[in-house]
């Protein structure tokens, strides 16, 4: 079997895809992790048919992309999202964050 490539980026991605990794070696599948700090070229690479697959984009940025690059990139599986948080020093309420 081929090795399948993967494309996150650091945090915490690459660390999820390293235990990922020994898992996937027991059952004699190589997956080889090409650490990227860019949200363009994972998708791009992926496109081309360069590599198997990128692990870091919820479905509104994956349907965005497609429509501005012309790409035909799909979900496999949904991805999580880490947690955010907002600290606005001294506000007592969101509204004066805009966006």
């Amino acid at each position: 079997m081929r090795p399948s490539a993967a494309l996150p980026p650091p945090l915490p991605h690459c660390e999820i895809l390293e235990v990922c990794k020994q898992i996937l070696a027991d059952k004699g599948i190589t997956l080889d992790i090409q650490e990227y700090d860019d949200y363009v070229i994972p998708n791009t690479i992926v496109e081309d048919g360069q590599c198997d697959t990128n692990y870091f984009q919820h479905q509104p940025y994956l349907d965005d992309f497609n429509a501005e690059k012309g790409t035909h990139l799909v979900t496999v599986a949904g991805i999580h999202v880490e947690p955010m948080g907002i600290y606005g020093g001294k506000q007592s309420d969101l509204s004066p964050i805009e966006g």
